[in-house]
């Protein structure tokens, strides 16, 4: 089998690949992929408190420097997650969730990964679908979709 071979639109060549370390990247990690997935701003400290913990990688992608787009891997013995994706509005179709991809997949790899996994929203007609496009040009596949329950409102 083998981890899945990214492939694709090349990413722009301003975009840059950061491991987040500092308390103001753990901040912009955060805010970026609080933002990016509509989540509540108090969210954003537990997703601070990400790297650095065991097993974790968080990644920022910066456009001439400036924090564009952030993404997580988690692994743990021969099996890793690539979640927490998130690119900001004005900076999305230029490669960052590509290179992200990619990054972690190669950290993956190197640290002794075999099985690599991720998810994205399904593909509908009426929705952008471009996570899923990455994904898949990214050379993962469809394995099952699953069920995503959400609490009625108070």
């Amino acid at each position: 089998a083998g981890l899945p071979q990214a492939v694709g639109v090349a990413p722009d060549p301003a975009l840059r690949i950061d491991s987040v370390v500092t308390p103001g990247d753990c901040a912009t990690f955060g805010a970026i992929v609080t933002g990016g997935f509509g989540l509540p701003p108090a969210f954003a400290e537990w997703l601070e408190a990400l790297p650095g913990r065991e097993g974790w990688l968080c990644l920022l992608a910066r456009i001439d420097g400036e924090p564009a787009a952030a993404a997580a891997l988690y692994a743990r013995e021969e099996v890793g997650w690539l979640g927490l994706g998130a690119t900001l509005a004005a900076l999305r179709g230029r490669g960052g969730q590509s290179a992200l991809l990619r990054a972690r997949a190669e950290v993956a790899c190197a640290s002794g990964v075999v099985a690599l996994f991720t998810e994205t929203g399904e593909r509908v007609p009426d929705r952008p679908s471009a996570s899923y496009r990455n994904i898949l040009r990214a050379g993962f596949a469809e394995e099952y979709l699953r069920l995503n329950l959400v609490a009625p409102a108070p």
